[in-house]
């Protein structure tokens, strides 16, 4: 799925290719893929989840990274 036209999260079509290759689900998430978290978030089956943050990212946390630049 192609962002909305008047979408814009990154300056340069530069800096959107290096979040992307920081990716390693080498892709962007479909909205789907994130209201589904959300759904699952409000759903009977999340009923036993405390204090969690439900990171939904493709697996660019694992790297640590933003930008290309590490973070502390």
């Amino acid at each position: 799925m192609e962002p909305s036209p008047g979408a814009a999260l990154w300056a340069t079509d530069e800096a959107r290719a290096q979040v992307l290759g920081s990716v390693p689900a080498g892709r962007f998430a479909d909205p789907a893929e994130i209201a589904d978290a959300a759904l699952f978030l409000l759903s009977p089956r999340s009923s036993y989840l405390t204090g969690e943050c439900l990171t939904v990212d493709g697996g660019q946390w694992l790297g640590k990274r933003v930008y290309g630049r590490a973070t502390a």
